[in-house]
């Protein structure tokens, strides 16, 4: 056999994946293959969560306990803010079974994830405007850096990729899609504008498009999040001023504490993935003015960077969205973080560089290779620390299991259960006192229409 005869093969299967990225669309069974093996990989990376069930600090103590015994309608004091993801998951998880309540929410979570590569693989998008941009899109958005440990599979913290999913909504061309699409979307985008600020930060740009392209779909959706702003507008500031919002928000940490934070945790995440990133940010050396100004000026390289994709892709109205939308999200984070927009406070602003690098496949030859090198440096970034950053966060390590809490609470053993994260145990349930085993009848179980009782740490830690 030749050389020749045998690099055909490799050449054929290349050339004809090179044809299905460039196509405008993916053909449904690519779509569907792709969904299926990205939450293969989603469910891989801690199948102990979507086995066993896990609750992660507020969505246990705080939204779990309330929505076992009181309306649905709640705002946390301490978080400032509607959360409806967190009340439907917590509500639901409360009409189950206590042992199986946890795995409500982690596969609720896992939903959303889900809803992102729908998003990304099926809707006519301005953003993702070919196969290959939204194959990117789908991969990026699972493996990517921006899936940090923390707000992995949990109610806690869904309402970033929530967040992340109206982003791309922002650039769907909503008419082009069927009736049943847009309403999921209008379901959608109303569940993300009342699950935290992220989407609802993005109403300027919602109204700015249907300004520019008054049609009844971009109206509805314009309005529709738009209301949502205004709603959690009044609950902040209901919340700010009964002295319930949690202390540290709305500050101003200083330029140095953002340029540092920024830098590190933002830029340096994407690039570098999040291990790398919490190491140079916990150097103590970047705490220095010299390493502030290298830390600083890395910052502004990358978005230099960044900046000079988007001033030559083909169409100027998304590459000034992107912008747009990466300054709210920003602003969101430094103002409204307790102490630095670090951890979950990056998840939205670092897809939004992803998204900008993506976009920037579809500009010209030089543009669009650093675009690939960039979406390249974010897909090794991302999967080296996919399923290893951050064991005991992802995975049991010695983790208290909460089915086996249950049946020992039932059996008249301890009724304070410990809850994720496990490692101080500070984060616990307490459940009832449940009667002895030897006390019931035969076959009965502990009841549990009792009052649960939150507790919580001394300090309330969002961060």
């Amino acid at each position: 056999m030749t050389a020749t005869s045998m690099t055909a093969p490799a050449a054929t299967a290349i050339g004809t994946l090179t044809t299905v990225l460039r196509a405008d669309d993916l053909r449904l069974r690519y779509r569907l293959l792709l969904l299926g093996s990205l939450l293969l990989v989603a469910a891989s990376r801690s199948p102990y969560l979507l086995l066993h069930g896990r609750f992660w600090a507020e969505e246990g103590s705080i939204y779990f306990v309330h929505m076992k015994h009181e309306g649905f309608w709640y705002v946390a004091r301490p978080v400032g803010y509607f959360y409806a993801f967190a009340n439907i998951a917590a509500w639901l998880a409360a009409r189950v079974p206590l042992e199986d309540a946890p795995l409500v929410t982690a596969w609720l979570s896992l939903a959303v994830i889900a809803a992102l590569v729908w998003a990304s693989l099926w809707l006519p998008s301005e953003l993702l405007p070919n196969a290959g941009a939204k194959t990117t899109a789908a991969v990026l958005l699972v493996v990517g850096p921006l899936a940090i440990p923390v707000v992995w599979l949990n109610a806690t913290n869904v309402q970033t990729y929530l967040g992340i999913l109206a982003i791309l909504f922002l650039f769907v061309d909503v008419d082009a899609v069927a009736r049943g699409t847009f309403l999921v979307i209008v379901v959608l985008l109303g569940l993300a504008g009342l699950s935290g600020l992220y989407a609802a930060a993005l109403a300027p740009l919602f109204i700015f498009n249907a300004v520019r392209d008054p049609t009844r779909r971009r109206i509805v959706l314009a309005a529709l999040i738009a209301v949502c702003a205004v709603l959690q507008l009044i609950v902040v500031q209901i919340s700010r001023a009964s002295g319930g919002l949690a202390q540290g928000r709305l500050s101003f940490h200083g330029f140095g504490s953002i340029a540092r934070d920024l830098s590190a945790s933002h830029f340096g995440t994407f690039v570098f993935g999040v291990s790398l990133a919490n190491r140079i940010h916990g150097d103590s050396r970047v705490y220095t003015v010299a390493g502030l100004v290298a830390l600083s000026l890395f910052g502004l390289l990358l978005g230099t960077l960044l900046l000079s994709i988007v001033a030559v892709v083909p169409n100027a109205r998304v590459a000034g969205l992107l912008v747009l939308a990466f300054a709210l999200e920003e602003a969101l984070v430094v103002f409204g973080s307790r102490r630095s927009p670090t951890g979950r406070y990056a998840v939205v602003p670092i897809a939004i560089l992803v998204l900008i690098a993506i976009h920037g496949l579809t500009a010209e030859r030089w543009a669009s290779r650093l675009s690939a090198t960039l979406c390249l440096a974010a897909l090794i970034a991302g999967c080296s620390v996919f399923w290893t950053a951050n064991p005991s966060v992802l995975r049991c390590v010695n983790c208290p299991g909460w089915s086996q809490q249950v049946d020992a609470w039932r059996a008249g053993g301890p009724n304070v259960l410990v809850i994720w994260p496990y490692q101080q145990r500070k984060w616990r349930i307490r459940l009832p006192r449940a009667a002895p085993a030897s006390a019931r009848p035969a076959g009965s179980r502990a009841a549990t229409g009792d009052r649960l009782v939150e507790q919580l740490p001394p300090e309330l830690d969002e961060g």
